[in-house]
């Protein structure tokens, strides 16, 4: 379950990691460090390894990869828990022989009162379309109700902290309150990712109402251009009357996460450009699992550096992120509400070129006319 070196983990409390274990939409492994023997695998394992969830009981980690990256697997055992927290690039092998290329997570925990790794499994194969796994779809739902509620109590968490913290900027000395205020500061970044993953978790079906989207976009415009900041042109190409079904509070928020991510990749300036259109769909869209239909079609379109083949395969999936202080909920965030709509989310990108996200709303009937 190793390879080479890409970036860190964090490891989770065993509680977290057992709930991760279950509903998480990636095969999974506990494993003992100084053994090798699995102690503990999900359904996703089973399904993509082809073996029984019982099979595993027997294996060792060594039967789960390749013999290519065997002898690295055994420098990680042999260093046993004390082994950091990190990503590894590998290479995984199914019972039938199959072998394919991983993204490893893993980091130490304490399992059932003895020392274990945890390693959650992402498939690297090119042409995994996760949109079109259906049970991908149902684990992920399960997996943001588990953030929801990790994210519930963290808040609540930090809430004391922060409040702790501000009391303590105002009665100690200048040198402590300045320690004190860099808790603060922290502490409140903290909660915004708290916050993003109560969002990602709560995905409930909103008010669906028939909404003119480009005035919706229209009613937003202030605040989108504030999001953008100087350096940065706002450009809006919207056809009237295109109405659709949609959560307004939902639909806000979507189009405040695209313009965001705009921002993010605009480093050097540019223009974000939304459009609005109508689009008939008389055979649907198996590859966005869209059904035969109309739909509005939002789309959010920047200059900046646009994304690898690789990166927009897992551009929509929890966590894949690749900025260094990103926390991969946004594009996620958004996919899950254009599911709650019915709808679809469609990436188009080339590196160095931009970005453009298509959001595709089930058209109201005002629409049709």
């Amino acid at each position: 379950m190793t390879g080479e070196p890409s970036s860190l983990a964090s490891s989770w409390p065993e509680s977290e990691c057992r709930a991760l274990l279950v509903e998480a939409p990636w095969p999974v492994f506990v494993w003992n460090p100084e053994t090798g023997a699995i102690l503990e695998a999900n359904l996703a394992a089973a399904r993509r390894y082809g073996y029984l969830l019982e099979d595993f009981a027997k294996l060792y980690a060594s039967d789960i990869v390749s013999a290519r990256v065997r002898p690295t697997l055994a420098q990680l055992t042999g260093s046993g828990q004390a082994a950091p927290s990190e990503n590894l690039l590998s290479e995984h092998v199914t019972s039938s022989g199959e072998v394919f290329p991983v993204e490893v997570i893993s980091f130490a925990v304490r399992w059932k009162g003895q020392r274990a790794r945890f390693s959650l499994i992402r498939d690297q194969r090119p042409d995994l379309d996760l949109v079109r796994d259906s049970s991908y779809l149902t684990s992920l739902e399960n997996m943001a109700k588990v953030s929801g509620a990790i994210a519930h109590n963290f808040n609540n968490l930090l809430t004391i902290i922060q409040l702790a913290a501000a009391h303590l900027c105002e009665t100690v000395p200048a040198e402590a309150a300045q320690q004190a205020e860099l808790i603060a500061n922290t502490v409140a970044e903290a909660s915004l990712l708290a916050q993003q993953l109560l969002h990602f978790g709560h995905r409930r079906p909103g008010r669906m109402e028939a909404c003119d989207l480009a005035a919706l976009v229209h009613a937003e415009q202030d605040i989108l251009e504030a999001a953008l900041g100087r350096g940065m042109a706002l450009h809006l190409d919207l056809t009237p009357d295109c109405w659709a079904l949609a959560d307004r509070n939902q639909f806000r928020e979507v189009v405040l996460n695209l313009v965001v991510n705009a921002v993010e990749a605009m480093t050097h300036g540019g223009t974000c450009t939304l459009r609005t259109a109508i689009q008939r769909l008389p055979q649907g869209c198996p590859r966005l699992d869209l059904a035969e239909g109309s739909y509005v079609v939002l789309s959010v379109e920047d200059t900046g550096s646009g994304m690898s083949e690789e990166t927009r395969q897992h551009a929509l999936e929890p966590y894949f992120s690749t900025k260094p202080q990103g926390h991969g909920l946004g594009l996620s965030s958004v996919y899950g509400i254009m599911r709650l709509h019915g709808g679809g989310v469609e990436i188009m990108t080339e590196q160095g070129k931009g970005t453009n996200v298509l959001l595709y709303f089930p058209a109201a009937p005002a629409s049709l006319g």
